[in-house]
């Protein structure tokens, strides 16, 4: 792997305080994350929290020193917290400092209602980057075969993308929790396989789906017949039936969804769009548009 790409990836990425219920591992974490991109140092931190103790901090960090409102809210500026930040880490201390065992249950439900609704959140515009370019799903199947191995520069040569598209993919997996790091240095897929939703009314599936259907017709110019399979069916269905259909190819990419799982010799990646839709309206109602 290139030093300069492998340094990219190892960076520490910015804490997500809503994935966190021990208030001292996010502090540290914020203040490893703040040192890295080498905006965070003591005299700043002091002046911008009004926190008159050096040694506030560190004592806060180790355990020494449960914080009361006002020094979370200090503590929380001189980590460059937002409002909503600084509300939910003030909720994390009061947990741990709640006297009672129902207060504490009271608070622990608050934060796990506040954690479902802001990590599903950002876990939704995730899987919306996942299908920003065309290339994130021939990747994530690359990373499942022994091509893993290669260089970076092979497999964003054999992808036909620049070094930037491939880190910023590799990033994109990355966050989704769809890649980890392995022993030896590289990448090890988590997630077997992963299909686009059926809903397609992002403007990121748009674009997915017109980058597929351009990568087809760019296939279909490019290589002979006995590499590539393309057909074409027309149906006059009733919308009884068209449901049925549907229900049909989402068996059938379930089944190969399979197949490729339980594969362990591919040579190749290979893609299957599947489109279904209405060219002519039998009826008086027009189809919406």
């Amino acid at each position: 792997m290139p030093t300069k790409l492998l340094a990219k990836l190892s960076r520490l990425t910015k804490p997500n305080i809503f994935s966190y219920t021990d208030f001292k591992k996010f502090i540290q974490d914020q203040v490893d994350y703040l040192k890295q991109e080498e905006a965070f140092n003591l005299k700043k931190f002091m002046k911008t929290s009004g926190l008159k103790s050096k040694g506030y901090l560190g004592m806060v960090i180790r355990g020494e020193r449960v914080p009361e409102k006002l020094s979370v809210h200090q503590i929380g500026y001189g980590l460059s917290l937002k409002d909503q930040e600084i509300q939910y880490l003030f909720k994390l201390v009061r947990w741990v400092s709640a006297e009672t065992s129902s207060e504490k249950e009271k608070i622990y439900q608050d934060i796990l209602s506040v954690q479902h609704i802001k990590m599903a959140k950002q876990v939704n515009q995730a899987q919306h980057e996942f299908f920003s370019h065309w290339f994130m799903s021939p990747l994530l199947e690359i990373l499942g075969t022994d091509f893993k191995n290669r260089s970076h520069s092979e497999i964003a040569k054999a992808l036909g993308i620049s070094a930037d598209e491939l880190l910023e993919a590799l990033t994109h997996l990355k966050t989704l929790g769809l890649l980890k790091e392995s022993n030896s240095g590289g990448w090890e897929r988590i997630d077997a396989v992963i299909d686009t939703p059926v809903d397609g009314s992002s403007e990121n599936l748009r674009k997915f789906h017109k980058e597929m259907s351009s990568k087809a017709s760019e296939i279909l110019q490019k290589l002979d017949p006995s590499q590539r399979f393309f057909t074409s069916l027309s149906l006059s269905l009733s919308p009884k039936s068209y449901e049925v259909a549907v229900q049909k190819i989402e068996r059938l990419i379930g089944d190969l969804a399979s197949l490729s799982a339980e594969e362990k010799s591919a040579e190749k990646v290979f893609v299957m769009n599947f489109q279904l839709f209405p060219v002519v309206s039998l009826s008086d109602k027009a189809p919406k548009e």
